[in-house]
């Protein structure tokens, strides 16, 4: 292999020279690419997406599409279970779940804890330094109703501005 560059850059020499161009010229000429290749351009990178998230009231917890979610901050008698989300991170995310509410009616700590099937939807996104918070709930019962409560329940949440 090595034999055959040496003829080629040695015909190049003397093809050089002969054309009056020296040996300098010869090297230089064969060191050049014949044709500069089209530019290649990048295509630019879409910004990272902020990170769309939800404040828990208990203890100032950030959540991202919580599987459980506590409602009833003050004694935590009443939460969303078994979350599951749909379209989290767009202008409205919604889910499929359960409402467990605590029957206080003699005692809350003797009280049962009560399965009720729920549909839930997150909106009004707010944005902040480094995410965006959904500020409002809407959980709807989609069978029995607990007592109390009615049939579409709207909870507004804490947004980027804690």
């Amino acid at each position: 292999m090595t034999g055959m560059l040496t003829r080629s850059l040695t015909a190049v020499a003397v093809a050089a020279v002969a054309l009056g161009g020296g040996l300098a010229s010869a090297s230089a000429a064969s060191a050049a690419p014949a044709a500069a290749p089209a530019a290649v351009t990048a295509k630019p990178k879409a910004p990272k997406a902020k990170k769309t998230l939800m404040h828990e009231c208990v203890h100032g917890v950030v959540t991202h599409r919580p599987r459980r979610y506590t409602v009833a901050c003050g004694d935590g008698n009443q939460y969303l279970d078994k979350l599951t989300w749909k379209k989290w991170g767009t202008s409205a995310a919604t889910a499929t779940g359960v409402m467990r509410v605590r029957d206080c009616s003699k005692s809350c700590a003797k009280g049962k804890l009560l399965t009720f099937p729920v549909t839930v939807r997150v909106d009004r996104l707010e944005k902040g330094a480094k995410a965006q918070y959904y500020t409002r709930m809407k959980v709807t019962y989609t069978k029995k109703v607990p007592a109390g409560d009615k049939r579409v329940e709207t909870i507004k949440l804490i947004g980027a501005k804690r």
